[in-house]
């Protein structure tokens, strides 16, 4: 399966196989948690499942929704704002998910996720023509940003 991320614009091949994906369907997973957030509000792992699979049917504004829940309760904020700018990403409100992802990187702290998550912030600076700032946020990349993972980010900053 071919899959482009927004950000880089760039095409993957991902094998069925490698995907990490749910035993239910998306569908039946939003159910499930529906339910269970109907018996007991603060079922955070529900909110956070049932944001996960409204992304993948590609209703982001209702991942949202359910991330607001997360962060308004301060539950899961690692995972919650790491949705929250994916899903603000695919709507291509880059700044909103600028902001998301710099709350993101305070609950990190391997190295790889925080380059990770710094290439992030720089992609979503790039695609508002902001490559100063995109470049800031590269260089906090370190040497992970000569890894081949991040190839896009040399391109806008030596």
């Amino acid at each position: 399966m071919e899959v482009i991320h927004p950000l880089t614009q760039q095409v993957t091949m991902v094998r069925h196989g490698s995907m990490n994906l749910p035993k239910n369907t998306a569908l039946q997973t939003i159910d499930d948690c529906d339910k269970r957030i109907n018996e007991n509000p603060q079922d955070w792992q529900a909110y956070y499942s049932r944001a996960r699979s409204k992304q993948i049917l590609n209703d982001f504004k209702a991942s949202i929704v359910d991330t607001d829940v997360l962060i308004e309760n301060g539950q899961l904020l690692k995972l919650a704002y790491w949705i929250h700018g994916e899903s603000q990403v695919n709507l291509m409100e880059f700044e909103n998910a600028i902001e998301s992802y710099k709350e993101a990187i305070k609950y990190y702290d391997s190295p790889y996720t925080i380059a990770r998550i710094n290439f992030f912030i720089g992609m979503c600076y790039v695609q508002i023509n902001r490559e100063d700032d995109a470049c800031v946020f590269f260089k906090k990349m370190g040497h992970y940003r000569f890894n081949d993972s991040f190839k896009a980010a040399a391109k806008y900053c030596q």
